[in-house]
């Protein structure tokens, strides 16, 4: 034990190095990557939730016998002046 007394008492009386003495602002600047990293992961995560939740309330709460109208989503209206000219 005396050993590991007088070890780190010769440690303790060495300058410290200097790659050690600017390794603070490096470090808090890694761990404030790190938090904004985190951040924007949360909140794509949840804006990932939300999208499949509003997707399956809407495709769970529509029925298939609820739709308005047959006609194709961009087909052409009736009275549309192409269509009646083909006629």
């Amino acid at each position: 034990m005396t050993e590991l007394d007088t070890v780190l008492a010769a440690m303790r009386a060495r300058p410290v190095p200097g790659g050690l003495e600017g390794i603070d602002e490096a470090v808090l600047t890694g761990l404030a990557t790190l938090r904004d990293r985190q951040a924007s992961l949360r909140s794509v995560s949840l804006a990932c939730v939300v999208a499949g939740l509003v997707g399956l309330w809407t495709g769970v709460g529509t029925h298939p016998g609820d739709t308005r109208s047959a006609d194709p989503l961009l087909g052409l209206p009736a009275a549309a002046p192409s269509s009646l000219l083909v006629d």
